[in-house]
């Protein structure tokens, strides 16, 4: 199987698991969001890739779960591009 990693909001490598964090009294709902990360250097550039490009045009990103990881191969056999695909976890307001 594949392996799984996530980033946290600071772009570096971190559990696949979201952060645990204190529930507020009425509790803390999330929606996720499926992005595709893509890179030549490197699954892990793939993986900051998703949420760092999605970053300027939403706020409250939390964490991301690798779904899924696929690879181009060229014409001589060789990798030369990752893609990933992630699902990222948006904190929902309070009203």
């Amino acid at each position: 199987p594949a392996s799984r990693t996530a980033v946290d909001g600071m772009g570096s490598a971190a559990s696949c698991h979201p952060p645990r964090t204190e529930p507020s009294k009425s509790g803390t709902s999330f929606t996720i969001t499926k992005l595709i990360g893509e890179s030549s250097g490197g699954i892990e550039d793939a993986v900051r890739t998703a949420p760092a490009t999605s970053a300027s045009k939403v706020h409250g990103q939390t964490w991301c779960h690798v779904t899924d990881i696929r690879a181009n191969v060229n014409e001589r056999g060789g990798v030369d591009r990752w893609q990933v695909q992630v699902d990222v976890a948006f904190k929902v307001d309070d009203a």
